[in-house]
């Protein structure tokens, strides 16, 4: 079977040259990609939530063409989940997934918690699944693994910000963030699963594992989509086989021809030689930042580099200056994927100026305000 996670399949304006157009075609292409490889392997098709990016609403074009990759593969048994209330749902504080109604006459569609005794889902892993699509509350955690526990359900397939999981550029863990494996009987002597997909991280990745925690994995999303996940070149599906001990082998599959963010940090004239070295294939149809020494290249060699390499988008900016003057030693942006909004907000905030006679805590008030508002 191919599990995958976290398309949202949108018309992004962040590097569109097209008004979105292209970007759209970028993740439906990985959904493609996710379901003809399904069909292929004679397997399952399984996507762990946010299929879709903007609560409440789903683009006309996004939708038509999902559909019409569902309708092409009508033999391949497919299961959906609901992800974050942001994307696939009506809001944070909604559960439900209007956004995957559509696609019920395709897919098995969860919405709600559910734990599954019987169908080809219970064929697949070998034995009751226990489902958790995003919801806006814990409240009814606790019932949920006590009918895990009953059915004996091994397999857990949900979607939620496990503590520990590793996100952003720089694989970073956010203390004190996140749910706890316990919580989800992910961990312990008296764990109710041995095994775990989760969706909402969008880098890929194993957790748990060992005598006392669940194997647990994130398939993260199938390409780059925006600079947050620069540095992650992993990005595919993940192909899952259960063997005949009732274990599940798991293989990560690439996605192709679908593009990716590059920060490239230009300090000196020996870098820039290198970057116009060997063959210029590897930035055609990226999307690229250059940050250049401030001084070093001309307006007329980025140009002509854009020219020779091809890149999809090329921004070109000035690299910002240490405390001693010289070239800074990195970029991290303070926004990274898998922070909650609330947080996101906070570290924007404290990282960027405001307009003068404002200060940091009258910003973040304003901006709790328009988060009410938009609900």
């Amino acid at each position: 079977m191919i599990i995958t996670a976290d398309t949202h399949v949108n018309a992004f304006k962040l590097c569109s040259r097209d008004g979105g157009a292209d970007r759209r075609a970028d993740g439906l292409r990985a959904v493609s990609f996710g379901l003809q490889t399904a069909r292929r392997l004679q397997g399952a098709w399984i996507h762990l939530g946010d299929v879709k990016h903007i609560r409440g609403t789903f683009d006309q074009v996004s939708l038509s063409g999902l559909l019409a990759e569902m309708r092409d593969m009508r033999r391949v048994f497919k299961v959906m989940l609901c992800g974050n209330g942001y994307h696939d749902g009506l809001g944070v504080r909604e559960p439900g997934g209007s956004g995957l109604e559509p696609f019920r006459p395709y897919a098995l569609v969860f919405t709600t918690p559910t734990v599954v005794s019987d169908g080809p889902l219970v064929e697949l892993f070998g034995g009751a699944v226990a489902v958790w699509p995003w919801q806006p509350t814990y409240g009814g955690l606790e019932h949920f693994l006590t009918e895990a526990r009953r059915r004996e359900a091994r397999v857990l397939l949900g979607h939620a910000y496990l503590a520990g999981a590793l996100i952003g550029p720089e694989e970073r863990r956010l203390p004190g963030h996140g749910t706890a494996l316990e919580a989800f009987g992910l961990l312990g002597k008296d764990r109710a699963f041995d095994y775990a997909f989760m969706g909402d991280i969008h880098k890929r990745q194993l957790l748990g594992g060992g005598k006392d925690a669940a194997t647990i994995w994130y398939p993260g999303s199938p390409y780059q989509q925006n600079w947050g996940e620069r540095n992650d070149l992993e990005k595919g599906v993940l192909r899952i086989q259960r063997q005949r001990d009732g274990t599940f082998t798991v293989v990560p599959l690439a996605t192709p021809d679908v593009p990716t963010y590059m920060r490239l940090v230009v300090r000196t004239a020996a870098d820039w030689t290198k970057l116009n070295s060997g063959s210029t294939a590897w930035a055609r149809n990226q999307f690229v930042h250059l940050m250049v020494t401030p001084g070093l290249l001309t307006q007329r060699q980025v140009h002509d580099w854009e020219a020779a390499m091809g890149p999809r988008w090329l921004a070109f900016d000035p690299l910002p200056s240490g405390a001693n003057g010289a070239p800074a030693a990195s970029t991290t942006e303070p926004v990274v994927p898998g922070m909650s909004v609330e947080d996101m907000l906070r570290a924007y905030v404290q990282a960027t100026p405001g307009p003068a006679g404002v200060t940091p805590t009258q910003l973040l008030a304003i901006g709790r305000k328009l988060m009410e508002e938009a609900g």
